[in-house]
C-alpha cells in the first residue's frame, strides 16, 4: 500500500509541475484592455566586497477587438567593486492583427544584449 501510495503521489506531483508552461497568446482577453507596469529591483551588499545589482522590466500591454499590442523589456546590470560583472538587456514588441476568426497576422521585432555571452547587439523581426 504504501509502494502503491508514493508512486501515485510521484505522478500526480509530476503532473503538477507540468502544468507552469504558460501559453501567453492564450491569455489574451476578448474585452479591450489596457495594461502597463514596471518591475524594479535593487540588491546590494557592503562587506568583504560591494556588489550592487539593479534589475528593470517594463510592459505594456494594449489589446482590443482587432490589434493587440505588446512590448515588454527588461535589464539587468551587475557590479562587484566597481567592476562590471553582468550587464544583458533586451526589449520585444509585436503587434496582431484579427482579420477573421480564423486568419490574423502577428509582427515582431526584437534586439537584445548580453556581454557575458559576448552579446554585442541582436537583432530578431518577423512577420506572420
Amino acid at each position: 500500500m504504501k509502494n502503491e501510495l508514493l508512486l501515485v503521489s510521484c505522478f500526480f506531483s509530476m503532473s503538477v509541475y507540468a502544468q507552469t508552461i504558460i501559453n501567453a497568446e492564450k491569455l489574451n482577453s476578448v474585452n479591450d484592455s489596457l495594461a502597463f507596469s514596471v518591475q524594479v529591483g535593487y540588491s546590494g551588499t557592503r562587506g568583504n566586497a560591494i556588489t550592487d545589482q539593479i534589475d528593470l522590466a517594463p510592459s505594456f500591454l494594449l489589446v482590443n477587438k482587432l490589434n493587440d499590442f505588446k512590448l515588454f523589456g527588461g535589464y539587468s546590470v551587475l557590479s562587484s567593486d566597481e567592476t562590471s560583472l553582468l550587464n544583458s538587456g533586451f526589449a520585444h514588441i509585436r503587434h496582431n492583427f484579427k482579420i477573421s476568426n480564423r486568419l490574423k497576422t502577428f509582427e515582431f521585432y526584437q534586439i537584445q544584449f548580453n556581454e557575458v555571452l559576448l552579446l554585442s547587439k541582436r537583432v530578431v523581426f518577423g512577420q506572420v
